[in-house]
């Protein structure tokens, strides 16, 4: 099987939601930025899944589960054992609060957030992701195996009633699941998206499809945030679900539609972006570490002092810079040595196909 088509397009798009993830992260804490949250969250995460449809080729399950252990389990796994690494001597000697017991079973847990964790457990943030998209992909793989041996004709339908089927049931699934089950049922709708739109989302766009399209889906994003978000982590619909998915899917088109603009017109902004998306496994690697070790401690109090200072436009520059800036540098530097590169981007390790 040839190597599969690189399109900067859709690494620029994701390039642009990792950094949405990023701020969504950082600024949900500060009550001066919390307006925009809605905003940022109903589409930061779902274009990740859709483009996994977007690009889905079949291939052997047995190879599907290895591909996804070496390119998403695998990190979490790593980032797991750094932080235990980490918090072992913070609470020998440091007298931190934090517990090693809670941690760990957490980390098996793997779920996104301490709020929908079981009692005494802590998350591990935002590397839930990997988990979540190894699993979605791995059943939506598992359904597509299933539809593939029926007549042309009943192919589709039944995929799209099976990933609908799942749909609902990550409505009905708690938020207190393990591995982010919930997250990984409701996220079959934006695979299924991705898939049934590969035909024409792959072919060359002309100019006004793209401003159309980012137009369009700016302002079905924009209404449905003022109605509330769509918080994938915890599968937390805060205004009307249908209203929510819309607003998910134009969020979707918005950024894939700025995107092609962006690699047509400006192509020295487009290859830093694309390289972010490229590598967007290491931004959130390390944004997730620096996050959970430093935000209270160094994040939050800055940005709060810089809104009483600067006031909120340059407060906001500043806490976009700081979250950004340093971790995009130290992915790049990290990218430099051998066993990084070795953990991040070869998919044939360490289960080898």
């Amino acid at each position: 099987m040839g190597k599969m088509m690189r399109y900067k397009w859709i690494d620029i798009a994701r390039g642009l939601a990792m950094l949405m993830v990023i701020i969504g992260h950082v600024s949900g804490s500060e009550p001066a930025f919390q307006a925009g949250q809605n905003f940022l969250f109903l589409g930061n995460l779902p274009i990740f899944f859709f483009f996994s449809g977007l690009l889905y080729r079949p291939k052997p399950l047995g190879e599907r589960i290895k591909t996804n252990f070496n390119t998403l389990i695998l990190l979490y796994i790593v980032f797991a054992l750094l932080i235990l690494a980490y918090e072992w001597p913070a609470v020998k000697f440091g007298h931190a609060s934090w517990s090693l017991t809670g941690t760990l079973l957490g980390a098996l847990w793997a779920g996104g957030n301490n709020s929908t964790m079981p009692a005494g457990m802590m998350s591990l943030g935002a590397v839930w992701f990997f988990v979540a998209l190894g699993l979605a992909t791995i059943v939506f793989s598992c359904v597509q195996a299933l539809v593939a041996k029926l007549p042309d004709r009943w192919r589709i339908i039944t995929l799209v009633v099976i990933s609908l089927g799942l749909f609902g049931l990550g409505l009905l699934a708690p938020a207190v699941t393990p591995w982010s089950l919930n997250a990984v049922l409701l996220s079959q709708v934006f695979l299924l998206g991705g898939y049934l739109a590969q035909r024409w989302m792959k072919q060359p766009w002309p100019f006004y499809g793209m401003v159309t399209m980012f137009v369009a889906g700016l302002a079905v994003w924009y209404w449905a945030s003022q109605a509330g978000t769509f918080y994938l982590v915890s599968g937390t619909f805060t205004g009307p679900i249908w209203q929510m998915l819309l607003g998910a899917f134009g969020s979707i088109f918005a950024l894939a539609g700025v995107a092609q603009l962006i690699e047509r017109g400006l192509w020295q902004m487009g290859d830093g972006i694309a390289w972010v998306g490229q590598n967007s496994a290491v931004v959130l690697f390390l944004h997730a570490f620096a996050i959970l070790i430093l935000g209270k401690i160094v994040y939050g109090p800055t940005v709060g002092l810089w809104v009483q200072w600067y006031g909120r436009p340059i407060a906001w520059v500043l806490m976009v810079l700081l979250n950004t800036a340093p971790v995009i540098v130290m992915a790049y530097v990290a990218l430099g040595l051998p066993i990084v590169r070795k953990i991040f981007t070869d998919r044939r390790w360490p289960m080898r196909f």
